[in-house]
């Protein structure tokens, strides 16, 4: 049941089979898995039909995960997945317009949902600095810097690459709704985007909502000197930094965070 637990104390009660993505599951594996269960007769049998049709439905409906807890064994020797869940890749719903019946929006955070009409990929957290980036790794490590310098990020936001005025205004719109927001750290690397693109879309932005918070912006790549000189002659009240370690250590300061 604790998975986790499982890896970290006992590894070798875990057994693994690599699915070829062209020749799905082959014979042998699925009745290899069903040996590392201890499984015999009709059970043996029920296993390897499920798996192999769980490994078809993997691949058949663009699954992220498929996960089974419990699997039971019937007193008739049928194996039976008690409970599951099921994840898609949101990169093939084209191919699979049901899904959409599926979605339950009541079960869903309403920031969020109305986060990704703008294109902005937003998850709450507990923390008080905001976090506005352009990337989901970017923004994982501006949030792990953050942490790095003692402070707690409040989101995970991805603007994307194709960001522009609207969605930056709307970035900004939610993190403020947020009350533990204490300061905002903007950390932006230029490819396709460029900072002083965003670093003019900041400044609506800042206007439009009504920015009351400290703000720090780092700018790398694309126009990014530009980017900094547009916004250091600008009445917005900014710290501008050329990495991401003194955007962290800048705006944690500014909230009166840290060590």
């Amino acid at each position: 049941m604790d998975i986790e637990e499982v890896a970290e104390k006992t590894p070798e009660a875990i057994h693994k089979a690599w699915v070829d993505p062209l020749n799905g599951l082959g014979d042998e594996q699925k009745a290899a898995l069903a040996d590392s269960l201890g499984l015999t007769g009709s059970a043996h049998g029920s296993f390897v039909e499920m798996i192999g049709r769980l490994a078809e439905m993997f691949v058949g409906l663009d699954c992220s995960m498929v996960e089974i807890n419990p699997l039971v064994r019937t007193e008739g020797g049928t194996m039976v997945a008690l409970d599951s869940k099921v994840s898609f890749d949101d990169n093939a719903s084209f191919r699979h317009p049901w899904r959409a019946e599926l979605r339950d929006r009541s079960e869903e955070e309403e920031t969020e949902v109305r986060a990704k009409r703008s294109g902005l990929s937003y998850v709450k957290l507990d923390g008080n600095i905001g976090c506005l980036v352009n990337g989901a790794g970017l923004a994982m490590a501006s949030m792990d810097v953050i942490k790095l310098y003692g402070g707690e990020p409040a989101n995970f936001l991805d603007i994307g690459g194709g960001a522009n005025k609207e969605s930056i205004t709307a970035a900004f719109g939610i993190i403020l709704e947020d009350p533990n927001v204490e300061g905002i750290l903007v950390n932006i690397f230029g490819g396709i985007i460029r900072c002083d693109m965003v670093a003019r879309s900041i400044i609506d932005a800042s206007a439009e909502v009504g920015l009351n918070v400290p703000l720090v912006v780092r700018f790398s790549g694309t126009n990014h000197e530009q980017g900094k000189e547009v916004l250091e002659s600008s009445d917005l009240s900014v710290i501008t930094t050329s990495t991401l370690a003194e955007g962290a250590e800048a705006i944690v300061g500014a909230i009166g965070g840290g060590d």
